[in-house]
């Protein structure tokens, strides 16, 4: 049974990975301005297309500026210090909201709570959830966040990422472990673009 729910989460995985490699693609080929990099694109879209928050937990994401000299925007990124109602519903200061806990190295902690937050915030369907470590995993698939109950994800994956994918809910991992923490002491700039490259394809699934 564990095996089979496994093969389900697995194929749910690989159809959401799919999508976001299709739009990363289209982008690539159907630049919004002639020689703006996809990087910049993204950045564009979502400062001035679909404003975007990025509420950050955990330790720093770093968030590279757009290369393009035409993209005056900059990425709307809060840091806190808590998850809380108060903070992070959705308040009309922007159309989209991301929520990304940086624990790869354990420093923010998560409880039950936290993540029935989580999960409320996932259903205004104004939000992309993004965690990046493994200590957590099992407790968002047993408590309903990620996955289907009753698997567990192997630790082997160093991000998981919940959003909608064409108006329906979807689960992704991704080895960000692979491109950024490899090497003792290397900057995580990888993080930050990953982060964007979700966050516009899931939102891009849904217009």
């Amino acid at each position: 049974m564990k095996t089979e729910i496994g093969i389900k989460v697995l194929i749910v995985a690989a159809v959401v990975l799919a999508a976001i490699l299709f739009f990363a693609l289209r982008d690539n080929k159907q630049p919004a301005e002639p020689g703006m990099d996809t990087y910049s694109e993204r950045i564009k879209y979502l400062t001035e297309d679909v404003p975007t928050v990025f509420y950050v937990y955990g330790d720093v994401v770093p968030f590279p500026e757009p290369h393009a000299e035409s993209v005056k925007g900059r990425i709307n990124v809060r840091r806190v210090s808590t998850l809380s109602r108060e903070k992070l519903m959705p308040d009309g200061s922007a159309e989209h909201y991301a929520l990304v806990i940086h624990d790869f190295y354990e420093h923010a902690p998560i409880t039950k709570e936290d993540i029935e937050l989580i999960n409320e915030l996932i259903e205004t369907r104004q939000y992309t959830f993004i965690y990046i470590g493994h200590r957590y995993v099992s407790d968002f698939v047993e408590n309903g966040l990620w996955g289907e109950k009753g698997f567990v994800e192997s630790t082997e994956d160093a991000s998981i990422s919940v959003g909608f994918s064409e108006r329906v809910r979807s689960f992704g991992t991704g080895p960000l472990r692979d491109l950024d923490f490899t090497e003792a002491g290397a900057s995580p700039y990888r993080v930050g673009e990953a982060a964007i490259d979700i966050v516009v394809s899931c939102v891009k699934s849904c217009r």
